[in-house]
């Protein structure tokens, strides 16, 4: 699995960058467990691209089946989904990839430290899709914690060094911010205080909406200076 090898190699010394070269394919029925049969949508080319970069992934690579032979027709070619090249191109997972790019360009990559130890109830990425991802800064002053289908999130504030940070919610689906009940392209954080650093209780994090497929959603928490 794709979180699992990345740790793997993270854990190694010297460490040396990785990449998803093959995610799962938009479009594309997957056939292999725990979900044979799984058509793969927009969600699942956001999560696996959050999932990576937050587990410490040097960079991801998008696919969909309307782009891997790049047909001009949409006549079926047997396993590839009936599309044509101009079809595939128009897809929402492949344009939600430049919100995943925006919250990577929103910090210093090489800064990113896995951190897992933040939430307490992560699941697993193999068998689950309700995985919750985490990372910090190698400062430990900002955090950024994904929850693929929008479950609560309970975090251990102490693996934060500041005393207190500001908690934004970022919509991977749109790349907007929510706070004060709406979505906005300001970003402006929903709680400006949230106790942090030695000592600090656990906080349950409630994301926006309901739960499920395509209630995805970004954490992020910076010191509050």
């Amino acid at each position: 699995m794709l979180v699992g090898l990345i740790n793997r190699a993270y854990s190694k010394s010297p460490y040396k960058p990785v990449l998803n070269l093959e995610a799962c394919y938009e479009n594309h029925t997957h056939a292999r467990p725990p979900c044979p049969g799984e058509l793969k949508e927009a969600w699942h080319m956001r999560l696996e691209a959050f999932w990576g970069l937050l587990s410490g992934a040097a960079g991801h690579v998008y696919g969909g089946d309307g782009l891997w032979d790049a047909k001009s027709t949409s006549a079926s070619s047997g396993f590839f989904t009936p599309m044509s090249y101009s079809q595939g191109i128009k897809e929402d997972g492949r344009d939600d990839m430049r919100w995943v790019r925006a919250a990577a360009d929103s910090i210093n990559i090489s800064d990113l430290v896995p951190c897992q130890a933040m939430v307490n109830d992560p699941r697993s990425p193999d068998t689950d899709k309700d995985y919750i991802c985490a990372a910090r800064s190698k400062n430990n002053d900002w955090a950024m914690i994904y929850t693929t289908n929008g479950r609560n999130m309970s975090l251990n504030m102490d693996q934060i060094a500041c005393s207190n940070v500001k908690a934004y919610w970022y919509n991977p689906r749109n790349g907007k911010w929510y706070a004060n009940g709406r979505e906005s392209s300001t970003k402006l954080p929903f709680a400006p205080v949230v106790k942090a650093g030695s000592g600090a209780p656990d906080h349950t994090f409630d994301p926006p909406g309901g739960t499920g497929k395509n209630c995805d959603w970004l954490l992020i928490l910076e010191e509050n200076v």
